[in-house]
Protein backbone atom coordinates (compact mmCIF):
# COMPACT_ATOMS: atom_id res chain seq x y z
CA UNK A 1 0.00 0.00 0.00
CA UNK A 2 2.57 2.19 1.05
CA UNK A 3 4.38 1.75 -2.48
CA UNK A 4 0.94 2.64 -4.34
CA UNK A 5 0.53 6.23 -2.57
CA UNK A 6 4.73 6.76 -3.39
CA UNK A 7 3.86 6.12 -6.79
CA UNK A 8 0.29 8.54 -7.12
CA UNK A 9 2.55 11.52 -5.48
CA UNK A 10 5.19 10.84 -8.36
CA UNK A 11 2.22 11.03 -10.83
CA UNK A 12 1.22 14.11 -9.55
CA UNK A 13 4.54 15.34 -8.75
CA UNK A 14 5.40 15.31 -12.27
CA UNK A 15 2.06 16.40 -13.64
CA UNK A 16 2.39 19.51 -11.22
CA UNK A 17 5.94 20.33 -12.67
CA UNK A 18 5.50 19.08 -16.69
CA UNK A 19 6.20 22.67 -18.56
CA UNK A 20 5.50 21.46 -21.67
CA UNK A 21 1.50 20.62 -20.58
CA UNK A 22 1.82 24.28 -19.26
CA UNK A 23 3.23 25.77 -22.71
CA UNK A 24 0.23 23.82 -24.63
CA UNK A 25 -2.55 25.05 -22.38
CA UNK A 26 -1.16 28.72 -22.62
CA UNK A 27 -0.87 28.63 -26.56
CA UNK A 28 -4.56 27.38 -26.66
CA UNK A 29 -5.58 30.30 -24.30
CA UNK A 30 -3.26 32.82 -26.35
CA UNK A 31 -4.93 31.29 -29.72
CA UNK A 32 -8.59 32.46 -27.94
CA UNK A 33 -9.91 29.50 -26.20
CA UNK A 34 -12.03 29.86 -22.70
CA UNK A 35 -10.54 28.63 -19.89
CA UNK A 36 -13.19 26.21 -19.63
CA UNK A 37 -12.26 24.94 -22.87
CA UNK A 38 -9.04 24.00 -21.98
CA UNK A 39 -9.58 22.12 -18.87
CA UNK A 40 -12.33 20.43 -20.62
CA UNK A 41 -9.91 19.57 -23.27
CA UNK A 42 -6.80 18.10 -20.76
CA UNK A 43 -10.00 16.90 -18.40
CA UNK A 44 -11.07 14.55 -22.02
CA UNK A 45 -7.67 13.89 -22.78
CA UNK A 46 -6.90 12.18 -19.33
CA UNK A 47 -10.52 10.88 -19.35
CA UNK A 48 -10.12 8.76 -22.79
CA UNK A 49 -6.31 7.43 -21.58
CA UNK A 50 -8.29 6.07 -18.30
CA UNK A 51 -11.24 4.74 -19.84
CA UNK A 52 -8.33 2.72 -21.97
CA UNK A 53 -6.49 1.34 -19.33
CA UNK A 54 -9.68 0.34 -17.41
CA UNK A 55 -10.63 -1.80 -20.43
CA UNK A 56 -7.37 -3.65 -21.12
CA UNK A 57 -7.21 -4.02 -17.21
CA UNK A 58 -10.22 -5.24 -16.74
CA UNK A 59 -9.81 -7.29 -19.78
CA UNK A 60 -6.73 -8.95 -17.92
CA UNK A 61 -8.30 -8.97 -14.43
CA UNK A 62 -10.80 -11.18 -16.38
CA UNK A 63 -8.40 -13.29 -18.01
CA UNK A 64 -6.10 -14.47 -14.95
CA UNK A 65 -8.94 -15.19 -12.43
CA UNK A 66 -8.03 -18.30 -13.07
CA UNK A 67 -4.48 -18.43 -11.85
CA UNK A 68 -5.01 -16.15 -8.74
CA UNK A 69 -8.64 -18.24 -7.45
CA UNK A 70 -6.81 -19.63 -4.45
CA UNK A 71 -4.99 -15.96 -3.62
CA UNK A 72 -8.45 -13.91 -3.35
CA UNK A 73 -9.99 -14.77 -0.15
CA UNK A 74 -14.14 -14.26 0.58
CA UNK A 75 -14.37 -12.64 -2.96
CA UNK A 76 -15.61 -14.32 -5.77
CA UNK A 77 -13.35 -13.59 -9.09
CA UNK A 78 -15.57 -11.60 -11.32
CA UNK A 79 -17.59 -9.57 -8.00
CA UNK A 80 -18.50 -7.32 -10.10
CA UNK A 81 -19.13 -4.78 -7.14
CA UNK A 82 -15.04 -5.73 -6.58
CA UNK A 83 -14.56 -4.45 -10.35
CA UNK A 84 -17.09 -1.25 -10.02
CA UNK A 85 -15.23 0.10 -6.63
CA UNK A 86 -11.88 -0.24 -8.21
CA UNK A 87 -12.60 1.44 -11.78
CA UNK A 88 -14.47 4.44 -9.92
CA UNK A 89 -11.82 4.92 -7.30
CA UNK A 90 -9.02 5.35 -10.34
CA UNK A 91 -11.63 7.13 -12.32
CA UNK A 92 -11.86 9.44 -9.47
CA UNK A 93 -7.96 9.30 -8.97
CA UNK A 94 -7.41 10.66 -12.97
CA UNK A 95 -10.11 13.01 -12.33
CA UNK A 96 -7.84 14.41 -9.45
CA UNK A 97 -4.45 14.57 -11.41
CA UNK A 98 -6.11 15.73 -14.44
CA UNK A 99 -7.72 18.60 -12.64
CA UNK A 100 -5.51 20.04 -10.69
CA UNK A 101 -2.37 20.88 -13.50
CA UNK A 102 -5.28 21.96 -15.69
CA UNK A 103 -6.26 24.41 -12.91
CA UNK A 104 -2.70 25.98 -12.53
CA UNK A 105 -2.44 25.83 -16.40
CA UNK A 106 -5.21 27.71 -17.06
CA UNK A 107 -4.65 30.15 -14.40
CA UNK A 108 -0.85 31.39 -15.90
CA UNK A 109 -0.94 35.00 -18.24
CA UNK A 110 -0.25 33.05 -21.60
CA UNK A 111 1.81 35.83 -22.78
CA UNK A 112 4.05 35.02 -19.55
CA UNK A 113 4.26 31.22 -20.02
CA UNK A 114 4.93 31.72 -23.65
CA UNK A 115 8.24 33.75 -23.27
CA UNK A 116 9.14 31.22 -20.71
CA UNK A 117 9.06 28.52 -23.20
Amino acid sequence: METLIQDIRFGIRSLLKHRAFTAIAAMTLALGAASGDVMRMILTQGLWLTLGGLVIGIGAAIGLTRFLRELLFEVTPTDPATYVAVSLLLIGVAIAACLSPARRATRVDPLVALRYE
